[in-house]
């Protein structure tokens, strides 16, 4: 397999890790722990080869805590391992549980590409939009925020509009809500060309789950730039 999708692979195992107390004899655990050794077995070295093999199997057979924090770490070693195979702009883009920095490191790597504009879409924005994350946008760099008038917290509408009080044109920033239950994805819009899909709203970025940031290309890309584009155009300013 080639890493990038080796990568994808382990991050989706990662993402879905079974909850070994109560779902053990689930077909599904057991299929997802025969996938975990088979995805160690083509990417790791021979001692995570020979420990993942005895934990599946070990795992299959019953709970064991121990067993579930070894496999996950194998996990994640082998996805840190490759992802250093991976072009720059797909490097940090797994953020596991609770990994705060790193999930602030990760959209702020994408944040800080950004020379003219930035779009942000998240139907569930809240304050944490712009506090940190438009604050890690360049000086002078338009922001773009758009949330969904049905799921959109109450807390974003006063601080958008202190947030423009105190900064003006230094931090140019604009807030716009679509109609009621219009929106589903969580993006980040770089420069008007290069979107970037988000797993979780910004509101509680990897705090409960692992979560992911990753460049969409080919024909998505102009799909999701176009149809963005014109929910932009027909929602109504905060």
């Amino acid at each position: 397999m080639e890493p990038k999708a080796l990568y994808a692979t382990l991050r989706q195992l990662i993402e879905t890790f079974p909850d070994f107390a109560n779902d053990i004899d689930a077909q599904e655990t057991r299929i997802w722990l025969a996938r975990a050794f088979a995805i160690v077995d083509a990417c790791g070295d021979i001692m995570d080869r020979v420990e993942a093999r005895s934990l599946t199997g070990n795992l299959g057979a019953g709970v064991d805590n121990s067993y579930s924090r070894r496999l996950r770490t194998i996990l994640l070693r082998r996805a840190a391992v490759i992802e250093l195979t991976l072009p720059a702009d797909m490097q940090g883009a797994f953020i596991d549980v609770g990994d705060s920095f790193d999930a602030l490191r990760a959209v702020g790597r994408v944040l800080e590409t950004a020379t003219d504009s930035v779009l942000i879409v998240d139907p569930y924005m809240n304050h944490r939009a712009l506090d940190p994350y438009v604050l890690m946008v360049r000086e002078g760099v338009q922001t773009r925020l758009l949330s969904d008038s049905a799921t959109v917290k109450a807390d974003l509408a006063p601080t958008v509009t202190a947030f423009i009080k105190q900064f003006q044109t230094k931090r140019p920033l604009e807030a716009r809500l679509t109609g009621p239950k219009k929106l589903h994805d969580r993006l980040i819009v770089v420069d008007g060309a290069l979107p970037f899909s988000l797993t979780q709203s910004l509101n509680a970025f990897a705090e409960r789950s692992p979560a992911t940031i990753t460049r969409i290309d080919g024909d998505a890309r102009h799909l999701k730039l176009a149809a963005y584009e014109d929910y932009w155009n027909s929602a109504t300013p905060i």
